[in-house]
């Protein structure tokens, strides 16, 4: 007489296709005098039974909602006799499908070149379609670049500055390494502070005060230029525009000064220099220079105004223009000259301008002053 069979064993799963179908198989058991009419596969998640159903064969391909819970497959046999005990379960298996798409998020420049600060809703439980959030990775694609990225962002770099550029986003489960759809979750523009000018210093020209630099545009790295600022000397920084130049008095003749510049979009660029200007030399002639009237036969006059320095006739005490003698020692105390000039009737054409002392406003002839008639460099001609 027949007996129930005994119950199935070995029973295995494996996916099919994708995570959310399962092939279960087991060894048909010791059928006990009747043939196994059929089988009873049980579907059971986190240990509870979700499905059951009767199998021909020892083998069924079984359809899953995908979870992160494990499931789990048992399997009894059927014959004329009746139904055999529960085999032992399967392994547990989880399963897991594609991943779906982030949903939002944003892209904003960070101010540091090259870079853009990406932020996104990491997937929800449904999304993960079964994985876990340990299994989901994500990744971006931007500007011809490619790379992971923290779930929720993070920072992007190696961008090209002053473009708008999309950054797309894909979730990845390493369960099954399938790999959702990609979404792009905004645009940014990437930019970085101008790189520092490069600054020309000079030295100004003999009598120009003043001191002077010029500079080139450097590159603004992403944003245009919004001014130039300045810093003088250490000080605090002045605007002067979209000009290339900086011109300022000195202070003084021969005078070196410092200047530092740096380019402004919207943020502060790189600062170039110090370098150093320098004011001109002084134009005016060198420091006065002391004499005494000399002993001589010819004596000077105190006014030239007639190109001569002869007297009236018959009165020596008078010069041609109303002028005064000047006798030798009668000017022994400093006087200065200011200026020299030519004139027609003395022997070297040359008459000093006294500018202090006691005959300061005279003039007297050159071959009568102890400077002689070769002026010092640089006395001027009027």
């Amino acid at each position: 007489m027949p007996a129930t069979p005994a119950a199935p064993t070995a029973v295995q799963v494996q996916p099919v296709g994708s995570q959310s179908q399962m092939r279960v198989s087991w060894t048909a058991p010791n059928n006990n005098g009747d043939a196994v009419s059929a089988y009873t596969l049980t579907t059971l998640r986190g240990g509870a039974v979700v499905a059951t159903q009767q199998v021909a064969d020892t083998m069924q391909n079984v359809t899953v909602d995908n979870s992160e819970t494990n499931y789990t497959f048992t399997v009894s046999a059927t014959n004329k006799a009746g139904t055999s005990g529960t085999s032992a379960p399967s392994p547990a298996v989880r399963a897991a499908g594609k991943p779906g798409q982030v949903n939002s998020g944003t892209v904003k420049a960070t101010g540091t070149s090259g870079q853009l600060e990406v932020t996104f809703t990491p997937l929800t439980d449904a999304q993960r379609n079964g994985s876990t959030p340990a299994e989901i990775t994500y990744s971006y694609n931007a500007d011809g670049r490619s790379g992971p990225i923290n779930a929720g962002g993070g920072t992007i770099g190696g961008l090209t500055n002053g473009r708008d550029i999309t950054v797309t986003i894909i979730a990845t489960s390493t369960k099954n390494s399938m790999s959702g759809d990609a979404k792009a979750i905004g645009a940014g523009n990437p930019y970085g502070p101008a790189n520092a000018p490069n600054i020309d210093g000079r030295t100004s020209a003999k009598g120009d005060g003043e001191v002077h630099w010029t500079w080139n545009d450097p590159n603004t790295n992403g944003r245009p230029l919004s001014h130039y600022e300045v810093s003088y000397e250490g000080g605090g920084w002045i605007n002067v525009g979209k000009v290339n130049r900086y011109d300022r008095s000195a202070g003084g003749w021969d005078q070196a000064r410092q200047l530092r510049v740096r380019a402004v979009t919207i943020v502060n660029g790189a600062i170039g220099g110090p370098v150093t200007s320098r004011s001109g030399a002084d134009p005016t002639p060198p420091p006065p220079t002391s004499w005494n009237i000399t002993a001589t036969p010819v004596r000077s006059c105190t006014e030239p105004r007639k190109g001569t320095d002869s007297y009236v006739a018959g009165n020596p005490s008078q010069c041609t223009g109303e002028g005064k003698w000047l006798d030798a020692g009668a000017a022994s105390t400093t006087d200065r000259y200011q200026v020299w000039y030519k004139t027609s009737n003395n022997p070297s054409g040359i008459w000093y301008h006294l500018t202090s002392g006691m005959a300061a406003g005279n003039w007297i002839r050159c071959d009568t002053s102890s400077l002689g008639c070769n002026p010092p460099a640089g006395m001027p001609n009027r």
